[in-house]
């Protein structure tokens, strides 16, 4: 099996499910005041109000290809551009609110999320701008034409047989969808949108076309739509935490993309992603601030409760890459959190 550490490219834990033995830091160690400065809190809010934006956005676009009305996309490519200048810049925010459950219409959140994750992918991977834009648009337009099945994805139940062919036919439908689309190039998103759920070895729909068959811009979106679905709650299933995805991804998924794809994915969104939850060394419980890109397993994190699983009292904050003798235990759930 591929360990997650060997597609860090040796980065963090050596091979095996456990962090190296190392020498834990007393709970008492000395920390900076996790408190965000005027520019983060700005950034954090400009992410905020872009991502509620683009659902709101979305939230029509599918509600119109739901009905199979034409579909006005022009709102989409403002909101797209500066998406992608904030993926560029700082994405850590956007990939929090990327992983975490919102309340509202599913399909919009989902699409939003896959376009997010895309671009990120493609940024990591060194696309042009031009190709992140098109990267979060077939996001956002990958499921359109799943709207008039809402019905039947939005059950809690196993789909039959005939639901679940009808289901897989939806990229052949995008075609239908994307001619319907003014105010945006439209057409250039089709391969992307048909292949999405192709998989490298075979295993994917409609086509069950292989390897370089399938085009990398459409493993790119299909890996965000596999990983967005995996990290958040379905009708039938609980979400899983990120780290199991990555597990999941990268084992027994790990024949469905390109290696190059998974390594970005893991580079981007890491195996303790922002916004997530961990369980220190020194049994201290810390949500994931950001990703330190050269150190994936060694995050900053902000401490929300102590050795005692307490609220503290000022949270605080901590680069593990300057506390050697500090790690990560593991992920924790949030809803455990939210039952301290």
């Amino acid at each position: 099996m591929v360990r997650l550490s060997e597609l860090i490219s040796g980065e963090g834990a050596p091979d095996g499910d456990e962090p190296p033995e190392r020498k834990s830091e007393p709970a008492n160690f000395p920390r900076e005041p996790g408190l965000l400065s005027r520019e983060a809190r700005d950034g954090q809010s400009l992410a905020q109000q872009l991502y509620r934006d683009t659902v709101s956005v979305m939230e029509g676009i599918l509600a119109c290809a739901g009905r199979g009305d034409s579909i006005d996309a022009s709102a989409l490519v403002g909101l797209l551009d500066k998406m992608s200048n904030r993926v560029l810049l700082e994405s850590s925010e956007l990939a929090r609110l990327a992983l975490v459950n919102h309340e509202g219409d599913q399909p919009a959140v989902h699409a939003v999320n896959v376009a997010i994750l895309a671009m990120m992918i493609g940024d990591e991977l060194g696309k042009p701008k031009t190709k992140i834009v098109q990267l979060g648009a077939a996001g956002l337009l990958a499921d359109a034409s799943l709207a008039p099945l809402g019905d039947i994805t939005s059950c809690a139940r196993a789909l039959t047989d005939s639901e679940r062919e009808l289901v897989q036919k939806h990229p052949l439908e995008a075609r239908v969808v994307l001619s319907q689309v003014s105010g945006m190039d439209a057409g250039d998103l089709l391969p992307m949108i048909e292949q999405h759920h192709e998989r490298c070895d075979g295993s994917g729909y409609p086509r069950q076309l292989r390897a370089a068959m399938v085009s990398e811009d459409a493993q790119i979106v299909g890996l965000a739509d596999v990983y967005e679905a995996l990290t958040h709650a379905r009708p039938h299933r609980d979400k899983a935490l990120p780290f199991a995805a990555m597990k999941d991804i990268t084992g027994s998924m790990r024949e469905m993309f390109a290696p190059g794809l998974l390594r970005a994915l893991i580079s981007r969104m890491a195996i303790y992603p922002a916004g997530s939850h961990v369980e220190l060394s020194t049994g201290e419980v810390a949500r994931v601030y950001e990703v330190n890109r050269d150190q994936p397993l060694n995050p900053v994190v902000d401490v929300v409760l102590d050795r005692d699983h307490r609220r503290v009292e000022q949270i605080m904050r901590v680069d593990l890459r300057t506390r050697p003798s500090l790690y990560i235990r593991g992920p924790i759930r949030e809803s455990d959190i939210e039952a301290e």
